[in-house]
């Protein structure tokens, strides 16, 4: 695998300053969750239909910036709500410059939170003290041709990658949970990837850190690592993308759910339900 360090913008690199669309953890969850239909969409030298952001992607947005001190610009807006022509007006021009709209309220909680978050993350000995969003250009090896990805690795510090995570429960079972939600165990195995590539005396001593966050009080904090179990299953799944989108790239076909007339299948629940229901109407 070949790599080189990916020094732009944050606007430039989301935009893909790859000279082919590259593959990255997110499109390859995209593909892998819903379909090579929907990663085509998404992606920003294809459809370049990206998903709309959300309240709680800006409020995570907002963390790695303060935490990281690197990210997306934060707009405050001086307003209680977006009721009023005038705060829809500056949200939009923000977004239209790739900056973060916060209403001052959300922003002023966070900033009021902050120093909390801090001393939690360093009560476990977590120290960000390295380089943050450190972007990655590598190449996969596929069937028959190398496959271009790109990352931007929140932070790194030696061998050590450190993924920052909001959540709304940093709870062990909730953290689980969310690594298949999400697909951070297929994040894990494309950075790993990226940075050994790049790196090559760091292959197999690179350690990997997730890193949740709650953003309510008591802003609890989570640092994990994965077991085998599901780094083999990451490793698995980012193996399954680079090879799809290698396919869909050379063939220029991106299927959606299905390649003919799907036949769907009674799920276990309803079939136990509709048997009971008919037991008690026949008893």
């Amino acid at each position: 695998m070949t790599a080189h360090l990916l020094t732009c913008t944050a606007r430039e690199y989301y935009a893909d300053p790859c000279a082919v669309p590259s593959l990255t953890q997110s499109i390859a969850n995209t593909l892998l969750n819903e379909s090579p239909l929907h990663a085509w969409s998404e992606h920003p030298k294809l459809g370049n239909q990206r998903k709309p952001a959300t309240k709680a992607m800006d409020k995570g947005q907002l963390l790695h910036k303060l935490v990281l001190g690197e990210g997306a610009e934060i707009e405050v807006i001086e307003a209680d709500n977006y009721r009023t022509k005038l705060a829809q007006e500056i949200r939009d021009r923000a977004i239209e410059q790739h900056r973060v709209p916060m209403l001052a309220r959300e922003h002023a909680d966070i900033m009021g939170a902050l120093e909390t978050i801090q001393n939690n993350i360093r009560a476990f000995g977590v120290h960000l003290d390295g380089q943050s969003e450190v972007g990655i250009e590598w190449t996969e090896p596929g069937r028959d041709n190398d496959v271009v990805c790109r990352c931007r690795i929140d932070h790194l510090t030696g061998s050590t990658i450190i993924d920052v995570k909001k959540t709304q429960s940093a709870h062990p079972k909730a953290a689980a949970r969310s690594v298949i939600t999400y697909g951070y165990h297929v994040q894990q195995a494309a950075y790993t990837n990226a940075l050994a590539a790049l790196k090559p005396e760091l292959a197999g001593a690179i350690d990997y850190i997730l890193l949740f966050i709650e953003v309510e009080p008591p802003y609890a904090v989570l640092p994990a690592r994965l077991d085998g179990a599901l780094k083999q299953m990451g490793e698995m799944r980012w193996r399954s993308a680079v090879l799809a989108w290698e396919r869909c790239l050379a063939t220029g076909h991106w299927p959606s759910y299905s390649e003919g007339i799907a036949r769907l299948e009674a799920p276990p629940w309803a079939i136990t339900e509709q048997m009971t229901e008919t037991m008690e109407e026949t008893a």
